[in-house]
């Protein structure tokens, strides 16, 4: 994950989701010491742990944390979406995960490319291999990993009006991708065991296909083919309207649209 330089105005953001009692066992995940120190100063009264990607956690932290905060960058990572699923079984029942992520919309990404230099490397956002996440595809990746009743705050770094304008004629903020906000910091709370073990009723396979293939009809990308490759996974995986239901529920952005889609088509019943 990132070793990002300890940001004052980012923590305050973060530190801003905690409860005002104190909230018991708390994970620290991917934190450099200068984060660490910090949490544990403003917050004495809540017992910490630390791990990072390369710890390996005992059993006895399964279940255990009524709240996780992760390290900024999760952005970074080839495949988040593992990372919060594992961090969903260290919580408690109604526990809670805080995550920052940084906007790949944000008109510092573009600065350079609109100057005319076009260095790709020389952005943190685009080195290496992580995922770029619009604020719409956060609400999907907490979905997909089992979370809800997402909170945000953000945090907005003013660019130059000509250089805001240029984005916006660009489409720089449909779907909510403002370029003015450098960051979301989300607080998501866990769903209960027994609604993931509802969406865990397939094959890890079957359920990431049917997810993305759920994303594309939602987003309108190749509508035709989607909705044949759809079809046969329903069919060849015994995958019943009532499932379908709860699993779009889950996953979509937008449910209700998603449903009255299906629905048009015969594929809930």
């Amino acid at each position: 994950m990132l070793d990002m330089p300890f940001n004052e105005v980012l923590y305050g953001e973060m530190a801003a989701f905690f409860p005002e009692k104190d909230a018991g066992d708390i994970l620290l995940f991917g934190m450099t010491s200068a984060w660490e120190e910090r949490f544990r100063q403003d917050f004495p009264g809540d017992v910490f742990q630390t791990a990072s990607l390369h710890t390996e956690v005992p059993e006895t932290w399964h279940g255990r944390f009524s709240l996780i905060v992760v390290a900024p960058g999760i952005e970074e990572m080839s495949a988040p979406e593992s990372l919060l699923e594992y961090l969903h079984a260290l919580l408690t029942p109604g526990g809670a995960l805080i995550v920052p992520f940084r906007n790949a919309c944000h008109w510092s990404v573009f600065q350079s490319w609109c100057a005319g230099e076009m260095r790709y490397s020389a952005n943190p956002l685009l080195r290496g291999q992580g995922r770029l996440f619009s604020f719409p595809e956060i609400i999907r990746l907490a979905k997909l990993t089992h979370y809800e009743a997402l909170r945000v705050r953000r945090i907005a770094e003013v660019g130059e009006p000509q250089l805001l304008q240029l984005l916006r004629e660009c489409g720089a903020e449909d779907e909510g991708k403002n370029p003015e906000i450098a960051w979301w910091i989300i607080h998501m709370m866990e769903i209960p065991a027994g609604v993931v073990r509802l969406k865990a009723r397939y094959t890890e396979e079957v359920r990431r296909l049917l997810a993305r293939l759920l994303h594309r009809l939602e987003n309108g990308v190749e509508e035709g083919a989607t909705l044949v490759s759809l079809r046969q996974l329903l069919v060849e995986n015994g995958i019943e309207a009532g499932y379908l239901k709860d699993f779009v529920k889950s996953v979509a952005a937008d449910a209700a649209r998603l449903l009255d889609i299906l629905r048009k088509e015969g594929l809930l019943g």
